[in-house]
């Protein structure tokens, strides 16, 4: 058992999900070669092959029930009592119990950033205990059922496989393209999400270009404030320049005017200069004609 115990997925019965506890229990039992013991009557006449099975597939059910359930496996009971107790609770096939199931079938979507197989996993319990309960489901129900708990994002896809015949439709088909589908939802949301962070870097980039641009001109405001103060006696700041326009000083004084003036008269020489040299040659060639 110890074998068997440590490579089973198979918690201990506690009053939730028992259609899947059961299946787990069926297959370890059939794989035991026990099975037998839960689906046939017990024979009249009881055979040592048969007390074994019994013990074995009993065993199994008792290690798979919580310490609250174990009153179900009296030592008088056989396993096949005991999975009928068991049935007769957590397997109800009435109208009333398949009528609740439906509901909580048609009331299960998929949610936020829930991932799709754990979608499938909540959709095939339900499925399952609709099942247990006696109801009827084919395949095209199924399919309709979980596309009918996917939200708007998944139109697409839906729509492609709605064009698909019945007889290719299966539902294993079906979760298989919409895997396909969440990949690609998933990729083109990274993406956005990249290009939203790069458009946010650029803006915050340019808001913070400009403020330091705003805060040197701040800065040459100041240093050009201190330069007047220190070129300009206190009694001419009030006066104003009439070539730059700013207070502090005077025309003839004036910074900019003295640039400018210095450049143009830079420009005149240079221009005398070059007259005065073309005069002179034009003189040499008119000599030189003579000659």
């Amino acid at each position: 058992m110890d074998r068997v115990s440590a490579k089973r997925n198979i918690k201990p019965f506690d009053g939730e999900k028992y259609s899947v506890w059961k299946f787990r229990i069926r297959v370890l039992l059939t794989e035991l070669n026990v099975v037998q013991v839960v689906d046939s009557e017990v024979p009249d006449e009881i055979t040592e092959e048969w007390k074994i099975a019994e013990r074995t597939a009993k065993s199994v059910i008792v290690e798979y029930l919580s310490d609250s359930f174990l009153s179900f496996a009296k030592e008088e009971n056989t396993t096949k009592e005991i999975i009928g107790d068991l049935d007769a609770i957590y397997e109800r096939k009435s109208v009333a119990t398949q009528l609740a199931l439906r509901k909580k079938l048609l009331s299960l979507k998929l949610q936020g950033d829930t991932k799709l197989i754990k979608h499938f996993t909540n959709f095939d319990d339900i499925i399952r205990d609709m099942l247990a309960a006696g109801a009827k489901l084919d395949e095209t129900d199924k399919v309709a059922h979980l596309l009918l708990s996917l939200p708007n994002s998944y139109d697409g896809v839906i729509t492609a496989i709605e064009t698909l015949s019945d007889d290719s439709l299966s539902l294993a088909f079906v979760k298989t393209r919409l895997l396909d589908h969440e990949v690609k939802l998933t990729n083109e949301g990274r993406t956005l999400c990249e290009q939203v962070l790069h458009v946010e870097n650029v803006s915050y980039n340019k808001k913070k270009f400009k403020q330091k641009g705003a805060m040197n001109k701040s800065d040459f405001n100041r240093h050009n404030n201190k330069i007047n103060k220190l070129k300009f006696p206190k009694n001419t700041r009030k006066f104003e320049c009439h070539h730059c326009g700013r207070k502090g000083h005077i025309k003839k004084d004036c910074y900019y005017y003295k640039n400018s003036k210095s450049k143009f008269d830079k420009k005149n020489e240079t221009m005398d200069k070059k007259s005065e040299s073309s005069a002179k040659n034009a003189y040499a060639s008119g000599f030189a004609f003579i000659i």
